[in-house]
């Protein structure tokens, strides 16, 4: 229970810690450096924010000057990192739809469920072939739950050609194969070898 409560501690203490840091940065930073490059400073200082889930910085840093380019990164950064929050406030203030394909893309590439849950909510964003290689990915690198809501969602399972399963079972992903077969994938028809090598080139 000590232990517990010292982790606990500890954690309050270190996220307590990144939103004195990106408040501090913000202020003598950006608000002392206003005029020529403000926007690449809020850039670089909005880019962090979603990276460390600083989520309440988002609107501040938009307003002092970051751009739809750094929106977009800083959104690619908060779905490679699952920062749910950030990624939220990101989607309020406005991103490409380029943006939102790309973040979805790498969200289900590592497995940051919920945050992939966030960007498939705003669906008229999202192309049908990112989603297909959004599976794919899940399914490579073994995201079972991400895997999931994707089907959930209603990306077919057999996209690509039922790829998602082959590579799950390339990579030894035993309980993400399983899901695909259960929701109707088949498993890739064994090669065979009649015993006779082929003609030579004429």
């Amino acid at each position: 229970m000590v232990m517990e409560n010292s982790n606990g501690k500890r954690k309050w203490a270190r996220g307590k810690l990144r939103r004195l840091f990106a408040t501090t940065a913000v202020s003598c930073g950006l608000l002392t450096g206003a005029g020529y490059g403000v926007h690449l400073q809020a850039n670089t200082y909005l880019e962090g924010a979603a990276l460390h889930g600083v989520a309440p910085a988002v609107k501040p840093l938009v307003w002092l000057g970051a751009d739809q380019e750094g929106r977009n990164k800083a959104l690619w950064m908060a779905a490679y990192a699952g920062q749910t929050g950030a990624a939220a406030e990101l989607l309020k203030v406005g991103v490409s739809r380029e943006a939102v394909n790309d973040a979805l893309l790498t969200g289900a590439t590592h497995g940051r469920t919920e945050t992939v849950r966030l960007l498939l909510d705003g669906g008229a964003n999202v192309r049908p072939n990112t989603l297909c290689s959004a599976l794919f990915e899940a399914a490579a690198n073994g995201h079972s739950e991400t895997v999931t809501l994707l089907l959930d969602r209603g990306v077919d399972v057999h996209a690509i050609g039922d790829s998602a399963l082959n590579e799950a079972i390339r990579f030894g992903h035993t309980e993400t194969a399983k899901i695909l077969r259960e929701r109707g994938a088949k498993d890739p028809k064994p090669l065979r070898f009649t015993g006779q090598s082929p003609d030579p080139p004429g």
